[in-house]
């Protein structure tokens, strides 16, 4: 009774199948239909492509050598000892093996031609499936193909326009399209300009069909470009989809050159679309979310490389105008402020000729012009270093000499405000460098400690050679710099909140040209505090390695 049970269970299925053609059984549902019909603990609807063995119904990893043994052999393949299996081929609608329809047994089991024979009819159910399913893995691996293709064509081109024809060749080609099109948004206009067409055949009339501007909000792909979301059509001649007398007429043009279905996909940068990819066929797809998911990978990635491009292309546009702001400055300002000073110095030099209100006005106007043109100096100085114009004059010297020599000139200013300078001049330290840019460091660095070092304190100054770098560092006993703030010290036209708070002036670009320079010369730079209360700055720079742009 069982087995006509069994047998009148599966006439069943295949009477409700040949009744209902059009609605094919699942795979999940057939691989489990077959476990349960031939009483197996496993059963797997697997399918076989050159590579790769696909597990398209069922559970567990894909049983690959049972799979390619059934289809190889293109007949029903057995193993009775344990572990056990009954494997039958699954074919095409040409007849071709494409994988196989398995039960699968842990212990020994004598498989019977009857079950055999449940097992091949089974199998029969997932003919019209299977050469789908298996097109489907296929289209994958050609989706790789066009990746790889894809990415060989960005990267040997010199922006999306260049690399727009390869783009299009490598989806159009491996994809099996019509027609495909890339449209690209206008930086300054906003509008949607093609990039690149690509038309599988010439002369097919194709490129007498795609002669239209997409227009924002209506059609296939002016509608991605609005959306900024894909859209897949089809059949272009259902009239459901696009509804407007424009689009009907832009439609038929397309279905008179033997274009059917579209796909488009937009190209963007997070959630700023720089474009659109455009795609034409002339039969309807298969696995059209599958498709849409892959080609919207294409876009993505077009669209990062647009917009790295542009961001490229700004950053030549911003170094050109930060170019023609130095020069602005150098002749504009420098100029007239160094006649000013030198007017200035030259009143002042005839004293006896003015009174005393007139002498004072002279001195503000000289001691402020003078503090004006040192800002612009600074400015310019790192303008200049950062863009690479200013170059670094690198040669042998002492850094040891450097020191002495800025302390020198720093004691009358220190004597003046009450701090002593501590200092032990060491043997020499010779590396490569620029000895004017890193006496300026030194001198900025004197020049911070003793402004903010309290009267009678120490600004203590130590140079050591210590496993292949000249350390430097100048410690001072002052307020300090919050531990938060120590970083952003040398941000330009920054100052640490206390020193704000205090009213101690300055104008927050020493230790900005310090830093450039220190990073030029290959070292480091960095604040830490002086415990009970102060800074430590620190400089690292390498001996006997030439300056960065030497």
């Amino acid at each position: 009774m069982a087995g006509i049970s069994l047998n009148h269970r599966l006439d069943a299925v295949l009477a409700a199948r040949h009744s209902s053609p059009a609605l094919p059984l699942a795979p999940g549902a057939l691989a489990q239909l077959a476990g349960r019909l031939l009483q197996a603990p496993e059963a797997q609807l697997t399918l076989v492509d050159r590579e790769n063995v696909l597990l398209a119904g069922g559970d567990g990893p894909p049983q690959a050598e049972v799979a390619r043994w059934a289809v190889s052999s293109g007949r029903p393949v057995r193993r009775d000892e344990a572990p056990s299996f009954l494997a039958v081929p699954v074919c095409d609608d040409a007849g071709r093996s494409v994988g196989a329809l398995a039960v699968l047994e842990p212990g020994a089991r004598c498989w019977s031609a009857e079950q055999v024979r449940i097992l091949t009819e089974l199998a029969e159910l997932a003919r019209p499936s299977a050469g789908a399913v298996l097109t489907g893995l296929r289209r994958a691996g050609r989706f790789q193909e066009c990746h790889r293709a894809v990415e060989r064509a960005l990267r040997s081109a010199g922006g999306a326009v260049e690399a727009a024809p390869g783009v299009l060749a490598a989806v159009g080609t491996t994809l099996g399209w019509s027609a495909t099109e890339l449209w690209l948004t206008d930086e300054d206009s906003d509008e949607l300009a093609l990039g690149g067409r690509w038309i599988a055949a010439a002369g097919c009339g194709v490129e007498d069909a795609l002669t239209f501007a997409p227009i924002k909000g209506i059609g296939i792909t002016g509608r991605v470009w609005a959306t900024g979301r894909p859209l897949w059509v089809p059949d272009i001649a259902d009239s459901a989809t696009l509804r407007s007398p424009l689009e009907r007429r832009r439609a038929a043009a397309c279905l008179r050159a033997g274009i059917r279905t579209v796909l488009a996909v937009p190209v963007r940068d997070a959630d700023t679309v720089l474009g659109v990819l455009t795609c034409y066929g002339s039969t309807p797809e298969q696995y059209e979310d599958l498709l849409a998911l892959l080609l919207d990978g294409v876009a993505a990635r077009i669209g990062l490389y647009v917009a790295l491009r542009r961001a490229e292309a700004l950053a030549r546009q911003l170094a050109r105008a930060k170019d023609d702001f130095i020069a602005l400055v150098s002749h504009e300002m420098r100029t007239p402020l160094t006649s000013i000073v030198a007017s200035a110095a030259m009143l002042g030099d005839e004293g006896s000729a003015l009174d005393e209100e007139s002498r004072a006005m002279v001195d503000a106007v000289h001691r402020n012009a003078s503090s004006l043109r040192a800002v612009v100096d600074t400015l310019l100085d790192l303008a200049g270093l950062d863009s690479g114009h200013l170059a670094m004059r690198t040669e042998p010297v002492d850094l040891s000499e450097i020191v002495a020599a800025a302390l020198a000139a720093a004691r009358p200013d220190a004597a003046a405000n009450g701090v002593r300078l501590v200092h032990e001049r060491g043997k020499p330290l010779r590396l490569e460098g620029d000895a004017r840019r890193l006496r300026q460091v030194v001198d900025d660095l004197l020049a911070n400690a003793i402004k903010y070092s309290p009267r009678g304190g120490d600004v203590e100054v130590l140079l050591v050679d210590r496993a292949g770098l000249a350390e430097m560092t100048v410690t001072d006993h002052g307020i300090g710099t919050p531990a938060e703030e120590r970083d952003r010290v040398f941000d330009r036209f920054y100052r640490a909140s206390n020193v704000r708070h205090q009213g101690i002036t300055g104008k927050g670009l020493g230790l900005s040209l310090a830093r450039t320079i220190v990073q030029l010369h290959g070292g480091t730079i960095r604040l830490s505090g002086h415990p009970p209360h102060g800074t430590t700055v620190l400089i690292r720079l390498p001996i006997g390695a030439g300056a960065q742009n030497a």
